[in-house]
């Protein structure tokens, strides 16, 4: 019996020795485990970005740091809770979805995701979101990541705003306009739904920036961006697309909605504009395009609404054109136009027409005015000057064409000169060929090159040179002058004459224009207009010359009222130098 009791008694104290050994191992195990779980929960604290792990039910069952200090919680007060329990319902919904399809497909996502917050704060977060396999390859959970990345999805608008709009008045570009536009023809009713199509540019507005400055334009243009945003409706787009340049797309509006509307924009942009004590008056010419009968994509309607634009510079400016297909015909012949004159001039199809000057009271002949035409070999047929005139000066040409008239001009006064027939050419120039510099050699040039005095040269300028009265145009002019040529002014009393901007001008004579002189003995209008002329030409000490006169009748009204110098079909038709020489021979007088 003791031994078996002692064999008893050891074999307790074995097994209870073995329990406290295993319970010792258990202890270390649980304190290496703590141990483990407060490294790996410092590294995931270490994370900049939010980071949880959730069971299958969607339950938190670890945060780190930065996903507490984004809701404001402690760990405890979130473990064991949903995201319906710390979010939004809506934003909360999503995240189960989320949650549930990484579970079912067993594959990671990675999106990026718009959160609202409280007040209706919104933030964005790019998230990635993985499902957790247990050791038998079963789901056991999902963890995810979140960074904020709401300061790069502001600087990824803002690059995206400068991409599509206009640096300095804000309104969109091109690139938004284009953008805009095919979006409406994309959801239309071709057979319903109108788009109308405005381009609309500035009158004069390079004046601004060449005498004033360019922050005083930029300021304007904002100011009128402005009004033209408050002006229209607000599916309305208005772009700016080049300097003074501005263009307004109306979905769902036909011609006549469309010309009323801009017949409202003019009234009002052209109200005055305040800017440092200087009140601006600016004027638009403004054209139409509309959808589909005048284009079917956003650059033809443009194309075409600046056709109708330019059409309304053409006719005077600060006015309204609807875009045709007539106009578009006459668009295709200026181009063709400026290629059939360069080879006209290789082909020496131009030539020049000298038109008599007379004095009134004498009859006696004072000079010739020079006359371009053109006879087009191809056609069989002259060109009008009124159609080849304003094509060269839009291609530029008109400053090759005006060096070979003045070419012309003092190679044929040498000519007559060694015919000891000294005489004056008054020539036409372009206000394209005052703004060059270029100008003022040429003609110190031909005038050496060919022994010509200055004296036998006059150049005739239109009025609306004078209207820009530029510093640089009254320069060259003087240079012009100071070499002997005389200036005078074509065409006066059509445009806005200016006593002050002519006074300031190195202008020795005016030339009323053939629109008062015509029918004049019957038309009082004319008649008051011509006298204020010479009026005017006296009191500035000026000469005046009346063109287009045909008649006895408005002879003697011309010198009725002063006038002293006349041209016009009642005295010569514009000669041929040739047929000029053949009269050398006789006694050059008109009897009057």
């Amino acid at each position: 019996m003791d031994w078996v009791l002692l064999i008893v008694s050891l074999t307790l104290a074995l097994s209870v020795v073995a329990l406290l050994w295993r319970v010792r191992q258990l202890q270390n195990h649980l304190q290496h485990l703590k141990v483990r779980r407060s490294h790996f929960q410092a590294l995931v604290d270490s994370i900049p970005d939010l980071t949880w792990v959730k069971d299958l039910d969607s339950r938190f069952l670890m945060v780190n740091r930065q996903f507490t200090k984004a809701f404001g919680l402690t760990s405890e007060e979130i473990l064991g809770k949903t995201d319906f329990d710390l979010s939004e319902s809506e934003q909360a919904k999503k995240y189960l979805e989320d949650d549930l399809l990484v579970i079912n497909t067993r594959q990671a996502i990675h999106r990026e995701e718009r959160i609202t917050g409280e007040g209706g704060a919104e933030s964005w977060a790019e998230t990635v979101k993985v499902p957790i396999i247990g050791p038998d390859g079963n789901v056991e959970g999902t963890a995810g990541m979140a960074r904020d990345i709401s300061e790069r999805k502001r600087a990824e608008r803002h690059i995206n705003h400068l991409a599509h709009h206009d640096t300095l008045t804000n309104l969109p570009n091109r690139t938004l306009l284009e953008r805009r536009v095919k979006r409406y023809l994309q959801n239309h009713d071709e057979d319903t739904d109108h788009l109308a199509v405005m381009f609309i540019d500035l009158d004069n507005f390079k004046v601004i920036n060449d005498t004033i400055n360019h922050h005083v334009g930029d300021n304007i243009l904002i100011e009128l961006a402005n009004r033209l945003r408050s002006l229209v409706r607000k599916d309305d787009t208005v772009a700016r697309i080049g300097g003074d340049e501005f263009v307004v797309v109306l979905p769902y509006t036909d011609v006549d909605e469309a010309s009323a509307i801009a017949e409202k924009l003019r009234k009002e942009l052209l109200l005055p504009i305040h800017y440092e004590a200087i009140s601006f008056e600016i004027t638009f010419s403004l054209g139409i395009a509309i959808y589909p009968e005048d284009g079917t994509d956003c650059w033809g309607l443009v194309q075409n609404a600046d056709l109708a634009m330019y059409h309304s510079k053409q006719a005077g400016k600060n006015r309204i054109t609807v875009f045709s297909r007539q106009l578009a015909d006459r668009s295709i012949r200026r181009m063709t136009l400026d290629s059939r004159m360069k080879e006209a001039l290789l082909k020496e199809e131009f030539s020049l027409r000298y038109q008599p000057k007379v004095d009134i009271e004498s009859g006696r002949l004072i000079g010739f005015e020079a006359l371009l035409r053109w006879f087009d070999s191809s056609a069989n047929a002259f060109v009008s000057p009124l159609e080849f005139i304003p094509a060269a000066e839009q291609s530029g040409f008109i400053l090759t064409l005006g060096e070979w008239v003045i070419d012309t001009v003092t190679k044929q006064l040498q000519r007559w000169n060694e015919k000891g027939f000294v005489t004056k050419v008054a020539i036409n120039v372009s206000a394209i060929q005052v703004h060059q510099n270029t100008l003022v050699q040429t003609i110190k040039d031909k005038l050496k090159q060919f022994g010509v005095s200055g004296s036998q040269i006059e150049l005739e300028l239109t009025e609306s040179i004078i209207m820009e009265n530029s510093d640089r145009i009254i320069d060259n002019l003087q240079k012009i002058l100071d070499q002997g040529v005389t200036i005078s002014i074509d065409d006066f009393g059509t445009g806005y004459s200016n006593l002050a901007y002519l006074s300031r001008f190195p202008v020795s004579t005016l030339k009323i224009d053939r629109a008062f002189v015509e029918k004049i003995d019957q038309r009082q209008d004319g008649r008051r207009i011509a006298q204020a002329i010479v009026e005017m030409a006296r009191s500035l000490g000026l000469e005046v010359i009346a063109e287009g006169v045909e008649t006895g009748e408005e002879l003697c009204v011309m010198r009725e009222i002063g006038v002293q110098h006349v041209q016009g079909y009642l005295f010569d038709k514009p000669l041929m130098a040739a047929e000029i020489e053949d009269r050398l021979k006789e006694s050059w007088h008109y009897s009057l």
